[in-house]
């Protein structure tokens, strides 16, 4: 490793410095032992950004790796942590534990120079290693390859307190792949290293009624002989200064002992400053549930500070980034021994503003560009939902089956309550409200919620002074309380069977609040026809449309074969979607695209109508094992609606081009499956019924289409036979 690296900053871990034969790193006995985060943060990048591109960019931090030096017989241990730490209960199986599971060791190293209260090892191996501190570790989400530099090319080593910060610019050249042309790429780099606290966290253990991000945790049995496979929840070290411990107890909200910080980055833009401290102190305002006043906050960026860079990775930031990229998130990075969040990043990019402006059509009906409050407030919702998410909470898809249709029109009770549970859920604006409903638009926008709040209390409130199994049983009465109750209750997002849990939808209806919805689709097309001074291009109205109705489509398919969690007997779990309402799932396809009216075709995407047959066929299976399982809907009940759906009721009439379009793609759809060796049998044989009996029907027609029809069906059926 050459030479010539600026060095700079006060003694942060130690004291670094270059020799003749490389660097030197003395450890004062202090920091033996220690542990420590590990970050990589991209600088300067040189990713090829596009629509799909989530990372990539600068400011993008990887990690961390928990690391500790262990002085270790004349040499130096390098360890690195690999999984939880059990608290420290006195049990010999914790002990075990963690002596056996928790860190592993990477790397040895020479102790060159052994002083009274410090050991000087070399340190080049370390910072050469790409896996360490370059960004191998993250080569597969960036595409980068692997690293060609023998030397990287570093140009700082910035020593804080309590840490360091190695720059250096790396370079990755793309596998050599057949057909994929060799891509190399420079990437500049931060890669931060810091003492952890000595005083760890308390775990907290992953309860499955409340949607906590988790990560892979062990737990003592109660009795202290056995390991239980657990989970522990990601959160903040958020407790009370020693001083106002007793005020906590009793029950006053106190400033924790050490805040949420989120860092503008420079480039922020001015404009949404104000309202990402809004977004902010919305939930400064439910972390009160738990005690604290104050916890999070929002500052400025201090460019005088040498310790305040996007590369320190003790600091967290909040960026706006330009992009083709129509989204938004919130990452945290958290410590694997106890699940507490280290740093986050928030990355809003630019181009989610069109996102949203697609969202105010298609679930407003209104087809003008976004006044700038209602920007603003959308702005604030987007960024609430990504600050929820690095305070630890998941999507929370249940929180929208809160109120009945009726209630989602109630323009009292929506600017009290809004429309759902938790800004957790993917609620999007109210798309049952009616301009007549005298809604006003700010109140069709997600808010904070009444789960949001029981989360965040179940998440962050302390119990100074109280051992584990007391705080567990609390946690316990609290989990069981919320999921009793649908204000507080919460469902996985996983489910993709339940109508419960589906993204975007609204009420506990949905199939009622799609149709509400579909008039806000038909205002927005009908716009088209007399364009109006200010109007958004109608190529955008139209994106939006197309976008809405296949959303609208997919959950109206979810109800097909579809399952309810119950949550009324104690011994049923699921519980079928019955005949009548997958029948209205039919319908709507009959109504919309099947035989669409004229306003809807210009949104009717060829992929969807096209697709349509194949993908009702699909949902066979998932019919019939709910049918195995006590539903009243069956596979021949199914199949028959199916046949009236595209092919219509009657075969004397004439059909249309569209009912003969539709027609063929569900028979050769048909005809697919039940020759599909990958189906089941069974599904195939009633499949094959089907078609038989459709054949002696259309016998008796005296249209020739029909005849037509039945005579390919007959010369298939004799194929098949002789094959």
């Amino acid at each position: 490793m050459t030479g010539g690296i600026a060095i700079t900053g006060t003694e942060g871990l130690g004291r670094l410095y270059h020799s003749e034969t490389g660097y030197r790193w003395e450890l004062p006995d202090s920091v033996l032992g220690r542990a420590m985060s590990l970050f990589v943060t991209l600088l300067n990048t040189a990713g090829k950004m596009d629509k799909d591109t989530k990372y990539g960019y600068e400011g993008d931090r990887f990690g961390p790796m928990i690391l500790r030096f262990v002085e270790d017989n004349g040499m130096v241990r390098l360890e690195q942590a690999v999984g939880m730490e059990l608290p420290d209960d006195g049990t010999s199986v914790a002990r075990l534990y963690n002596e056996a599971r928790t860190w592993n060791t990477r790397n040895w190293l020479p102790i060159l120079r052994n002083d009274a209260g410090s050991v000087t090892i070399n340190v080049d191996p370390l910072l050469t290693d790409d896996q360490l501190f370059g960004l191998q570790s993250a080569s597969f989400m960036l595409k980068l390859g692997m690293c060609i530099d023998r030397d990287p090319g570093f140009s700082e080593i910035r020593q804080i307190p309590g840490g360091m910060i190695v720059r250096s610019t790396r370079t990755y050249t793309s596998l050599p792949f057949p057909g994929r042309t060799i891509d190399t790429t420079r990437w500049q780099i931060g890669a931060s290293l810091s003492l952890l606290p000595l005083e760890k966290m308390t775990a907290r253990y992953f309860d499955r009624r409340v949607g906590y991000f988790k990560i892979p945790g062990r737990s003592v049995a109660a009795n202290g002989c056995e390991l239980i496979v657990s989970g522990i929840v990601k959160r903040w070290h958020l407790e009370p200064a020693p001083e106002d411990k007793d005020r906590y107890i009793r029950g006053e909200k106190v400033v924790p002992r050490q805040k949420i910080i989120l860092y503008f980055d420079q480039d922020f833009p001015e404009r949404w400053k104000e309202t990402t401290r809004r977004a902010a102190a919305n939930w400064a305002q439910i972390l009160e549930a738990a005690g604290f006043r104050d916890a999070i906050e929002v500052r400025e960026a201090d460019a005088d500070d040498p310790t305040c860079t996007p590369d320190n990775g003790r600091l967290s930031w909040i960026k706006f980034t330009p992009s083709p990229n129509e989204n938004a998130y919130g990452h945290t990075q958290t410590d694997l021994r106890n699940g507490e969040v280290l740093c986050v990043l928030i990355r809003i990019f630019g181009s989610s503003f069109n996102l949203m402006q697609r969202w105010h059509i298609a679930q407003m009906g209104d087809v003008y560009p976004m006044s700038p409050e209602m920007e603003e407030k959308m702005f604030e919702w987007v960024l609430t939902h990504e600050i929820g998410h690095v305070l630890g909470l998941e999507h929370n898809f249940y929180g929208s089956t809160l109120f009945g249709t009726e209630q989602l029109r109630d323009a009292e009770l929506m600017h009290r309550e809004a429309s759902g549970t938790s800004i957790m859920d993917y609620l999007r604006l109210n798309h049952a409200a009616q301009p007549e409903d005298g809604i006003a638009a700010e109140d069709l926008i997600p808010r904070l919620g009444s789960y949001d709040r029981a989360a965040i209390e179940w998440g962050y409130r302390c119990w100074p002074d109280c051992d584990e199994r007391t705080v567990a049983d609390s946690l316990s009465r609290r989990g069981t309380a919320m999921y009793a109750d649908r204000r507080y209750r919460y469902m996985p997002q996983h489910n993709i069977r339940d109508p419960q849990v589906m993204a975007e939808d609204i009420g506990r209806r949905p199939l009622e609040t799609i149709e509400l919805g579909m008039r806000h689709l038909q205002r927005a097309l009908e716009s088209m026809a007399t364009p109006r001074p200010g109007m958004c291009d109608t190529t955008l109205i139209l994106q939006a449309v197309r976008a809405q109705f296949k959303n609208y489509a997919g959950q109206v398919s979810q109800h097909i074969g579809g399952r309810r969690r119950v949550f009324d007997r104690p011994a049923e779990i699921y519980r079928p979607v019955d005949a009548d309402e997958q029948r209205k799932a039919l319908t709507f396809f009959a109504r919309y695209v099947v035989m669409p009216p004229a306003w809807i075709k210009p949104a009717l995407e060829a992929e969807l109508r096209e697709g349509l047959a194949e993908s009702l066929l699909d949902r066979l299976a998932l019919v019939e094992e709910m049918a195995l399982t006590g539903g009243d809907y069956t596979v021949e009940a199914y199949l028959a609606d199916l046949e009236r759906l595209f092919l219509g009721e009657a075969f004397d009439a004439v059909p249309t081009k569209e009912r003969r379009a539709m027609a063929e793609s569900y028979l050769t759809a048909l005809d697919g499956f039940s020759g599909d060796p990958a189906r089941s049998i069974t599904l195939r044989v009633k499949c094959r019924q089907r078609m038989e009996q459709l054949r002696h029907h259309l016998a008796m027609s005296n249209n020739p289409y029909w005849n037509g029809v039945c005579e390919r069906i007959a010369s298939r059926d004799e194929n098949t036979e002789a094959a």
